[in-house]
């Protein structure tokens, strides 16, 4: 006769998602075990009431030592506690958890013990996901920032703990402020903490301080991270050091566009720098540059190096002489306002471009750089022992008078520059 307090036990252990088990631990016979068994397992509890170790056949075979080794240990199924895997009959895997405890009578004996078992499979799953990811986060070459939503960081890879300095340590719970170099302004992270508030990708060249105070370029990601409600909880950062590869193309761009002779900008890269002026690719049409309040000079200036010292200007003497001379130039470039910048056309010749932003003030500065020119060649270029004393022949082209385009312009500056029968000379045509 079943009392009304097992009727109650029966009752509630019938509606729980697990597994109730009830095992008389003196000869290991099983006494109850609810209906949750038969739904994780997939197979007919019935057969454990007579060979309870038949559970044991369940047993994933990578398991099945460590669980008998638990089971030979003097109490036996009465601290049957570990995680586990389960084979049900079509072979598919479930993760079990399993935890029992002895159930003492008067005078402390024990000779019955419960167990409550779960299926953690989806739990195990998770972790087994984490795992796998942290891995992977951790053998990366990317670094790797994990923070919350207000910016506190969270995690940090490996990759990020070699490029930086910092440990990791050193930086949970901070903020990515201490990385930054100062060199970029406040408008940048503003932009920034816009973007990824708004839940948007956040991609840009960050110039970031190592901790040992070495600054260091790094092209940068910050995404989102929404939970269930599609409410930002996290931010995740990926990055690399392109400090190398920008210095790479840094000295990759110094060669494709400046004169290895004058360090100068190259004929190349100048032509650019006349077409921007310019309008473009294709130049403002005439009546724009007619309209327009910007003015745009080209003055092409030739040395004369090479009718004075003929090979012998490729030797050091000649190029220490023509150093000099370029650093006046610099320095008359300098001293102009509006935007004024030198340029390298070979065979000793540089190029002046000069913009300003009034018609008004461009025949005064124009006057006002050849007289420079003049009084800073006035004394004789000198490097070590060596002095010479420079004429410069300077050719000049106005837009859109001389030409609305970089090749016209070009073409009438060089052209009156090579008339050389005056030491200056402007071309009107």
């Amino acid at each position: 006769m079943i009392s009304e307090a097992e009727e109650h036990f029966l009752q509630i252990a019938g509606h729980l998602e697990g597994v109730m088990w009830l095992i008389d631990c003196r000869d290991a016979r099983l006494l109850y075990v609810n209906p949750g068994f038969e739904l994780i397992w997939e197979r007919p509890a019935e057969p454990l009431f007579g060979h309870l170790e038949s559970l044991l056949d369940t047993i994933h075979p990578e398991d099945y030592p460590r669980l008998e080794a638990l089971l030979q240990q003097p109490e036996g199924w009465a601290r049957f506690n570990a995680e586990y895997r389960i084979l049900r009959p079509d072979g598919s895997e479930r993760w079990i958890s399993t935890h029992s405890f002895p159930i003492h009578r008067s005078g402390g004996v024990v000779d019955r013990c419960a167990g409550i078992s779960h299926d953690i499979t989806v739990r195990r799953q998770l972790e087994q996901e984490r795992e796998t990811l942290l891995r992977a986060l951790e053998q990366t070459a990317d670094m790797v920032m994990i923070t919350d939503s207000h910016g506190a960081i969270e995690y940090v890879n490996a990759a990020f703990e070699l490029a930086t300095g910092y440990h990791r340590t050193e930086v949970i719970g901070s903020q990515p402020t201490i990385l930054r170099s100062g060199l970029l302004d406040s408008s940048f992270y503003q932009r920034l903490w816009q973007t990824i508030s708004n839940g948007l990708p956040f991609s840009e060249l960050f110039i970031n301080r190592r901790k040992d105070g070495d600054l260091y370029y790094e092209a940068k990601t910050i995404s989102p991270v929404r939970n269930g409600g599609g409410e930002v909880t996290h931010f995740v950062a990926t990055g690399k050091d392109v400090t190398r590869r920008l210095g790479r193309q840094e000295q990759l761009d110094k060669l494709l566009h400046h004169d290895p002779e004058s360090g100068l900008a190259n004929r190349a890269l100048f032509v650019s720098w006349l077409r921007q002026a310019l309008g473009g690719e294709h130049g403002y049409p005439r009546a724009r540059l007619e309209s327009v309040s910007n003015a745009v000079a080209l003055l092409c200036i030739d040395l004369g190096l090479s009718a004075l010292l003929g090979d012998s200007r490729r030797e050091p003497p000649g190029e220490a002489l023509l150093r000099t001379a370029l650093a006046r130039l610099q320095q008359i470039a300098g001293s102009q306002s509006g935007r004024c910048r030198l340029g390298w056309l070979g065979q000793d010749r540089v190029a002046l471009l000069l913009e300003l932003n009034d018609h008004c003030d461009l025949q005064p500065q124009l006057q006002q750089i050849q007289q420079q020119i003049d009084h800073q060649f006035k004394s004789a270029v000198q490097a070590a022992e060596h002095q010479l004393y420079l004429k410069p022949h300077i050719g000049i082209a106005i837009a859109p008078d001389n030409g609305d385009d970089s090749d016209t312009l070009l073409q009438h500056a060089e052209a009156a520059v090579s008339r050389i029968d005056t030491p200056t000379r402007r071309c009107n045509s």
